[in-house]
């Protein structure tokens, strides 16, 4: 049985490391959902028609409020593993908690967004900083509390459409948000023809698999000197083309690294 030793071992003896980070790493909200006062606020938003846009609002706010403890002990352990290596990280997560920790310099990709920019539904390309919009609606609700119809939803200040947050749930997601880091881990990809790579992915399920599955594998595949471990707690199974070479491990990768 494959080991965190196992996993070392091929990382020390790597050029480069690349590692996608999927969804098993996401915030969980069902514990926003647990937590007050965002708890009494979902319960009133589910009541009223047309105030979907609002949670978006509460999951901002609840991710500068509350930590999880598991999943920065994790990160905390990628962090030490990746430690003098030249890496590239690819997130699925919204959530930003990557972001929490001092990884090298133009190293990370999110391609699915976040929480910490708004975009224009009109003005495309434009994307503002999310904080101010957020205190002011979070203050909207605390003063509203039991009418939160009446909690108004920020407008661009040079069209007047709604704001959105700059992430896949966004209509129109605005993509411009992350494709310059997107570039960079293109040219990275690029250097690692023939060289010795540790490719992991850790959580990764089917939700988006032409970002970080299918193109780790195809990596894998193709690069004879690469290594291969999937860390997932349901969908680690291999396939028929990296059997044998790649590494199957059939756990929740979040308490795979706080190990």
């Amino acid at each position: 049985m494959k080991t965190l030793d196992d996993l070392r071992n091929a990382v020390a003896e790597a050029e480069l490391v690349l590692v996608g980070i999927g969804e098993e790493f996401e915030t969980d909200w069902d514990r926003m959902r647990q937590t007050e006062p965002y708890a009494e606020w979902i319960r009133e938003i589910e009541e009223k028609d047309g105030m979907g846009w609002l949670l978006q609002y509460l999951r901002a706010d609840y991710l500068r409020q509350y930590k999880e403890k598991e999943t920065e002990e994790a990160y905390a352990g990628l962090y030490k593993l990746l430690e003098g290596k030249n890496y590239f990280l690819v997130s699925l997560c919204t959530d930003g908690k990557l972001d929490e920790f001092a990884w090298k310099e133009n190293r990370i990709v999110s391609p699915c967004g976040g929480y910490t920019r708004m975009q224009c539904r009109g003005c495309q390309g434009m994307l503002v900083d999310a904080i101010p919009y957020v205190d002011e609606v979070i203050h909207q609700c605390e003063i509203n509390q039991g009418k939160l119809e009446q909690v108004k939803c920020p407008v661009c200040s040079e069209c007047g459409e709604p704001l959105a947050f700059n992430n896949i749930f966004a209509e129109n997601y605005d993509e411009q948000g992350y494709l310059p880091m997107w570039d960079i881990y293109m040219k990275w990809l690029q250097g690692t023809m023939n060289r010795n790579v540790c490719v992991i992915e850790l959580g990764v399920g089917m939700k988006f698999p032409s970002v970080i599955r299918w193109p780790f594998e195809k990596l894998a595949f193709f690069n004879q000197k690469a290594s291969f471990f999937r860390i997932h707690s349901r969908l680690y199974q291999m396939s028929e083309e990296l059997k044998g070479k790649g590494v199957s491990i059939a756990e929740n990768p979040i308490v795979f690294l706080r190990n």
